[in-house]
């Protein structure tokens, strides 16, 4: 009787373990997803692609060529809008490309979960 009760107090502080570990997960989880948002949306089309990374002069793009990215921090950004399908992947600022002293134009990572191999260049022209 004793390992039985043992087991079911064992087996009953697993289960509330788990629901509380799956409650606080699937919060955060939300928020996280809540995080970033659809910035400026910008046509595939504008962009020139090779080998996993996305080519465009800031003069093609529009205005505002980029805005924030996540709605808890001052990151700027766009996203690329695929002309075929419609979704679209968020990009961040990374840095910026200097020549001669001069601004020459701004790398940008993707922050899309499952897209964070692609990059981007944004020619100031």
């Amino acid at each position: 009787m004793y390992g039985a009760e043992l087991s079911g107090v064992l087996y009953f502080g697993v289960d509330c373990m788990s629901r509380i570990v799956y409650a606080i997960l699937n919060q955060n989880l939300s928020r996280i997803t809540k995080m970033i948002l659809k910035p400026t949306p910008i046509s595939s089309d504008l962009f020139d692609y090779e080998e996993g990374t996305f080519f465009a002069e800031v003069s093609c793009l529009g205005d505002p060529a980029w805005e924030r990215v996540y709605d808890d921090a001052c990151d700027e950004g766009f996203s690329v809008v695929s002309a075929k399908t419609g979704k679209h992947v968020v990009f961040a600022e990374v840095g910026q490309i200097e020549e001669y002293g001069e601004l020459a134009g701004w790398n940008f990572s993707c922050v899309t979960p499952g897209f964070k191999h692609l990059k981007a260049v944004v020619w100031n022209d």
